[in-house]
């Protein structure tokens, strides 16, 4: 873990401040019901866990709300609920999804082009809705770029999940 990353926990425990937590996963093929896992390379456990990780989160008392964010796809090809920008999913977390990259699906190998513009859009799409988070948790090493660029502007915390450490991380941030 960086230097200072557990005292950023325990201050966030110290305030037992309710959080609100961005969880972002770039790709786009994430929705609220009815997971296509196995569609694609991209859509498979990783994504089922992002999504159980958010419900679960959603249900701690301790915390206020929790955001995926994701990619927006406008794409004959995937189903239309991708296109969707807001999905509600229950009251305290719902999908974002952001448009960059173009309009088609791509897998998650062709988006690195376009991960700034991503940082841009979801700085935009934050302040035009009010939205800071507390926390950033992302998923892969695409998400973990854009996590380092959005908590540079948004002076949060952030973790990358590349192992069970996460996990711990965010356990002992609700003890």
């Amino acid at each position: 873990m960086p230097p200072g990353f557990y005292k950023k926990l325990e201050h966030l425990k110290i305030n037992n401040m309710k959080l609100r937590i961005a969880l972002l996963n770039i790709h786009g093929l994430v929705r609220g019901n009815n997971l296509e896992i196995g569609r694609d390379a991209d859509n498979g456990g990783q994504t089922r866990y992002v999504f159980e990780l958010a419900e679960y989160l959603s249900r701690h008392p301790k915390v206020k709300f929790v955001h995926i964010y994701t990619r927006l796809i406008d794409d004959p090809d995937v189903d239309k609920c991708y296109s969707k920008p807001v999905e509600i999913v229950n009251e305290k977390l719902d999908i974002r999804r952001i448009p960059f990259g173009g309009k088609k699906y791509k897998p998650k190998e062709y988006l690195w082009d376009y991960l700034d513009d991503f940082v841009s859009e979801t700085i935009q799409h934050m302040n035009k809705f009010d939205i800071i988070p507390n926390w950033l948790h992302s998923h892969y090493g695409d998400a973990g770029y854009t996590a380092v660029e959005l908590s540079k502007t948004s002076c949060c915390s952030s973790v990358l999940r590349i192992s069970p450490t996460a996990q711990s991380a965010l356990a002992i941030a609700f003890q």
